[in-house]
């Protein structure tokens, strides 16, 4: 019996929000590119910005404010930006390319614990997003820690993040290809499963 292979495609994408709530916080910057499950047919990356018109930072906690002062991002969507509700829109429209022209491709949220800021935010705020991604997610955290398991040094915490939609999913996508490596070295693939010596 033959099992039939699924077309996957990653979608890369890092928000930066208001806060952690997605009930009350908003989105206000999101960066964004897909790529195959090895992540070398890598697309352009796509940013886009939030404008703050005047009341977007108000009311919002102290530290988010701190963090997002040193980013610079404060400081970006009072200068330039689009409507709150429209940061998403270029990634919606590319997601219906894809389903366009490759049918019954599954479309998988990658990045750094998309699970616990990214997915959530995108269900609440673009729940017609939320409906054309896979159930599946691919969290670089999480292999991370599978490597940890077989080699401690995997665990030393990473540099600090760049707390900027682009910096931080850049990272994701080079530690991704570095682990790759590391499991391809370390675990060769043997009759279609990782053969793990010792």
């Amino acid at each position: 019996m033959t099992t039939e292979i699924p077309t996957i495609r990653l979608i890369w994408l890092d928000l930066e929000t208001t806060g952690l709530d997605p009930s009350t916080d908003d989105i206000v910057e999101a960066a964004w590119t897909t790529s195959d499950l090895a992540a070398t047919d890598l697309e352009p990356y796509t940013e886009c910005m939030a404008h703050d018109a005047g009341s977007l930072w108000e009311n919002r906690h102290p530290k988010v404010i701190e963090l997002h002062t040193q980013s610079g991002l404060i400081e970006d969507t009072r200068r330039r930006g689009t409507a709150l509700g429209q940061v998403l829109d270029g990634l919606n429209a590319h997601l219906d390319h894809i389903r366009t022209a490759q049918p019954g491709t599954q479309l998988i949220l990658a990045g750094n614990s998309p699970h616990g800021v990214d997915r959530p935010f995108i269900d609440r705020h673009r729940p017609d997003i939320g409906k054309k991604l896979h159930y599946r997610h691919l969290d670089v955290s999480a292999l991370r820690m599978l490597a940890g398991s077989f080699d401690s040094t995997w665990l030393v915490p990473a540099d600090e993040k760049h707390h900027r939609a682009l910096g931080d999913i850049q990272d994701s996508i080079a530690f991704y290809r570095t682990l790759r490596a590391w499991f391809r070295a370390n675990m060769p693939v043997r009759e279609g499963l990782f053969a793990l010596e010792g």
